[in-house]
């Protein structure tokens, strides 16, 4: 399981680097429901032996919510608010993919060295969730 878990990290860190280059506030929606998805089936491979009603629940409902719920929100609010389809970004593209190359690369470095509470599931669980939070304040 601890395979998968790393494939579904690197996707959801793939797709933060593709969102920091993305033009278009649809695929930018887009993009954000597939990491809604793909963090919908986190707690379902981090449980790891049998499935457990608490983890199918909160699997399912984060994927409902992040994947179908919040994006059909904002493509509604898009829609009826004639808001321009074009993201027009105060640092450039190429900034910006820069940036999260040294955001990835310190969050890296601060997950290394932050203490969990329980054993992780993978050693990239905590560097994903970092640079994923900084992707989305940026």
């Amino acid at each position: 399981m601890e395979n998968a878990i790393d494939i579904l990290l690197v996707f959801l860190v793939l797709t933060d680097l593709v969102l920091l280059g993305s033009s278009r506030l649809r695929n930018a929606i887009r993009i954000v429901a597939l990491q809604g998805l793909a963090l919908g089936l986190l707690p379902l491979l981090a449980h790891g032996h049998g499935l457990v009603w608490s983890a199918i629940l909160l699997g399912a409902g984060s994927a409902l919510l992040k994947g179908f719920v919040f994006p059909s929100l904002l493509n509604r609010a898009l829609r009826e608010t004639n808001a321009s389809r074009e993201i027009e970004p105060f640092v450039g593209f190429i900034s910006s993919l820069l940036i999260g190359v040294g955001a990835l690369a310190l969050s890296f470095a601060f997950g290394a060295r932050l203490p969990l509470p329980w054993p992780a599931p993978s050693q990239w669980l905590v560097p994903a969730g970092l640079f994923t939070v900084w992707t989305g304040l940026f």
